[in-house]
């Protein structure tokens, strides 16, 4: 993800690059590592296979409140097949 912003429930399969300012808030679920870098922040709850790289100029926070109204903002009521399909990283 270079720049810009996105809230919600993000599942990667793979790593995630946060770069280039990029700020994202809520849920983080990836199969890789995750990495934060060039002033990007993370706001929410993290878990990666992987590690968890946080460049110096960057931050992740753990927040309840990102975190919770991400998973509250739309409720899943059925799961939706995606042509990867699904993969359980954990």
């Amino acid at each position: 993800m270079t720049g810009g912003e996105g809230q919600g429930v993000l599942v990667v399969q793979g790593s995630l690059h946060l770069t280039a300012g990029a700020r994202y808030f809520g849920v983080v679920l990836a199969s890789g590592d995750v990495i934060v870098d060039q002033g990007s922040r993370l706001d929410g709850f993290v878990r990666a296979a992987g590690s968890v790289v946080i460049g110096a100029t960057s931050g992740v926070s753990g927040s309840a409140c990102a975190g919770l109204l991400a998973l509250g903002a739309a409720p899943l009521r059925s799961v939706i097949p995606v042509p990867a399909g699904w993969v359980d990283p954990f």
